[in-house]
Protein backbone atom coordinates (compact mmCIF):
# COMPACT_ATOMS: atom_id res chain seq x y z
CA UNK A 1 0.00 0.00 0.00
CA UNK A 2 1.40 3.44 -0.71
CA UNK A 3 0.57 6.25 1.87
CA UNK A 4 -1.14 9.20 -0.01
CA UNK A 5 -0.89 12.63 1.61
CA UNK A 6 -4.19 14.99 2.02
CA UNK A 7 -3.61 18.53 2.40
CA UNK A 8 0.18 18.78 2.17
CA UNK A 9 0.07 22.24 3.44
CA UNK A 10 -2.44 22.52 6.15
CA UNK A 11 -2.20 22.09 9.94
CA UNK A 12 -4.00 18.55 9.39
CA UNK A 13 -0.95 16.52 8.01
CA UNK A 14 -2.84 12.68 7.94
CA UNK A 15 -1.32 10.10 6.39
CA UNK A 16 -4.23 8.20 3.89
CA UNK A 17 -3.78 4.76 2.38
CA UNK A 18 -5.73 4.61 -0.59
CA UNK A 19 -8.17 1.68 -0.06
CA UNK A 20 -7.95 0.72 -3.97
CA UNK A 21 -4.19 -0.76 -3.10
CA UNK A 22 -5.72 -3.27 -0.95
CA UNK A 23 -8.90 -4.35 -2.97
CA UNK A 24 -6.17 -4.29 -6.67
CA UNK A 25 -6.91 -7.80 -7.89
CA UNK A 26 -3.80 -10.13 -8.34
CA UNK A 27 -3.53 -13.28 -10.53
CA UNK A 28 -3.04 -16.00 -8.02
CA UNK A 29 -2.34 -19.69 -9.73
CA UNK A 30 -5.16 -22.25 -9.06
CA UNK A 31 -3.08 -25.29 -7.27
CA UNK A 32 -2.84 -28.51 -9.38
CA UNK A 33 -5.36 -31.43 -8.64
CA UNK A 34 -3.21 -34.29 -7.14
CA UNK A 35 -5.39 -37.89 -7.94
CA UNK A 36 -5.11 -40.64 -6.52
CA UNK A 37 -4.34 -42.08 -9.98
CA UNK A 38 -1.21 -40.00 -10.66
CA UNK A 39 1.66 -41.70 -12.25
CA UNK A 40 3.64 -40.10 -9.72
CA UNK A 41 2.49 -42.19 -7.01
CA UNK A 42 2.08 -45.29 -8.50
CA UNK A 43 6.34 -45.20 -9.10
CA UNK A 44 6.42 -44.53 -5.41
CA UNK A 45 4.40 -47.22 -4.30
CA UNK A 46 6.07 -49.38 -6.69
CA UNK A 47 9.66 -48.63 -5.61
CA UNK A 48 8.80 -48.57 -2.17
CA UNK A 49 7.80 -52.44 -2.57
CA UNK A 50 10.94 -53.20 -4.58
CA UNK A 51 13.22 -52.09 -1.62
CA UNK A 52 11.05 -53.68 1.02
CA UNK A 53 11.37 -56.83 -1.33
CA UNK A 54 15.58 -56.40 -1.46
CA UNK A 55 16.06 -56.21 2.04
CA UNK A 56 16.71 -59.69 2.61
CA UNK A 57 18.88 -60.28 -0.08
CA UNK A 58 21.15 -57.17 1.32
CA UNK A 59 20.97 -57.76 4.91
CA UNK A 60 24.66 -57.90 5.61
CA UNK A 61 25.67 -55.19 3.38
CA UNK A 62 22.94 -53.12 5.14
CA UNK A 63 23.74 -54.37 8.81
CA UNK A 64 27.45 -53.57 7.98
CA UNK A 65 26.76 -50.55 6.87
CA UNK A 66 24.80 -49.44 10.13
CA UNK A 67 27.43 -50.88 11.95
CA UNK A 68 29.97 -49.10 10.60
CA UNK A 69 28.64 -45.63 11.11
CA UNK A 70 27.87 -46.83 14.67
CA UNK A 71 31.86 -47.89 14.44
CA UNK A 72 32.92 -44.46 13.53
CA UNK A 73 30.84 -42.56 16.09
CA UNK A 74 33.07 -44.69 18.75
CA UNK A 75 30.65 -47.01 19.79
CA UNK A 76 33.10 -50.32 20.90
CA UNK A 77 30.30 -52.92 20.09
CA UNK A 78 29.85 -51.60 17.02
CA UNK A 79 33.59 -51.16 16.17
CA UNK A 80 33.78 -54.92 16.92
CA UNK A 81 31.16 -55.93 14.50
CA UNK A 82 32.59 -54.04 11.69
CA UNK A 83 36.08 -55.93 12.42
CA UNK A 84 34.06 -59.24 12.57
CA UNK A 85 32.50 -58.18 9.73
CA UNK A 86 35.91 -57.38 7.55
CA UNK A 87 37.75 -60.86 9.29
CA UNK A 88 34.34 -62.88 7.99
CA UNK A 89 33.95 -61.16 4.99
CA UNK A 90 30.71 -60.79 5.75
CA UNK A 91 28.61 -57.53 3.70
CA UNK A 92 32.13 -56.34 2.37
CA UNK A 93 34.98 -58.27 1.10
CA UNK A 94 37.40 -59.82 3.48
CA UNK A 95 40.25 -58.26 4.47
CA UNK A 96 41.89 -59.25 7.79
CA UNK A 97 44.32 -56.03 7.96
CA UNK A 98 40.99 -54.05 8.40
CA UNK A 99 39.51 -56.46 10.34
CA UNK A 100 42.72 -56.04 12.97
CA UNK A 101 42.15 -51.64 13.01
CA UNK A 102 38.83 -52.24 13.67
CA UNK A 103 39.78 -54.95 16.89
CA UNK A 104 42.43 -52.35 18.10
CA UNK A 105 39.87 -49.84 17.96
CA UNK A 106 37.24 -51.79 19.59
CA UNK A 107 39.95 -52.95 22.55
CA UNK A 108 41.17 -49.39 23.14
CA UNK A 109 37.54 -48.33 23.72
CA UNK A 110 36.88 -50.68 26.22
CA UNK A 111 35.57 -53.76 24.51
CA UNK A 112 37.29 -57.01 25.96
CA UNK A 113 36.24 -59.54 22.89
CA UNK A 114 37.89 -57.18 20.71
CA UNK A 115 41.03 -57.28 22.70
CA UNK A 116 40.80 -60.79 22.59
CA UNK A 117 40.62 -61.12 19.09
CA UNK A 118 43.45 -58.77 18.75
CA UNK A 119 45.48 -60.91 20.99
CA UNK A 120 44.36 -64.55 18.70
CA UNK A 121 44.57 -62.50 15.53
CA UNK A 122 48.50 -61.75 16.62
CA UNK A 123 48.82 -65.49 17.72
CA UNK A 124 47.75 -66.90 14.14
CA UNK A 125 50.39 -64.35 12.43
CA UNK A 126 47.11 -62.03 10.98
CA UNK A 127 48.44 -58.89 12.95
CA UNK A 128 51.73 -58.43 13.67
CA UNK A 129 51.34 -54.76 15.15
CA UNK A 130 51.30 -55.86 19.02
CA UNK A 131 54.21 -55.32 20.91
CA UNK A 132 55.49 -58.31 23.03
CA UNK A 133 53.66 -59.62 25.43
CA UNK A 134 51.00 -57.20 24.40
CA UNK A 135 49.04 -60.21 23.35
CA UNK A 136 49.23 -61.92 26.78
CA UNK A 137 48.10 -58.74 28.51
CA UNK A 138 44.86 -58.68 26.21
CA UNK A 139 43.99 -62.48 26.67
CA UNK A 140 44.47 -61.61 30.89
CA UNK A 141 42.05 -58.63 30.63
CA UNK A 142 39.54 -60.31 28.41
CA UNK A 143 39.68 -63.54 31.20
CA UNK A 144 39.63 -61.06 33.68
CA UNK A 145 36.09 -59.32 32.40
CA UNK A 146 34.82 -62.69 32.37
CA UNK A 147 35.41 -63.75 28.42
CA UNK A 148 35.22 -67.80 28.57
CA UNK A 149 37.30 -68.13 25.92
CA UNK A 150 40.08 -65.93 27.35
CA UNK A 151 39.60 -67.60 30.27
CA UNK A 152 40.08 -71.00 28.52
CA UNK A 153 43.07 -69.69 26.46
CA UNK A 154 44.47 -68.48 29.77
CA UNK A 155 44.64 -71.67 31.72
CA UNK A 156 45.77 -73.40 28.55
CA UNK A 157 48.45 -71.51 27.90
CA UNK A 158 49.67 -71.23 31.66
CA UNK A 159 49.53 -75.21 32.03
CA UNK A 160 52.08 -75.56 29.65
CA UNK A 161 54.34 -73.10 31.26
CA UNK A 162 54.01 -70.50 28.86
CA UNK A 163 52.98 -67.70 30.88
CA UNK A 164 54.75 -65.13 32.75
CA UNK A 165 52.95 -64.53 36.17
Amino acid sequence: MVPARKNAGSSEDTIHFSVLDEFRPRTVNPPKEITQDSWGSRYLIIAAILCLAAIPYFADEIGFLCALLHAHAGDADSQHMVAQHFLQGVGITQNKEHASKWFRRASDNGDHRAGYNLALSHVHRTHESLQPGEAEVLIKRAADAGLEEAIYALEYTCAGGKCRR
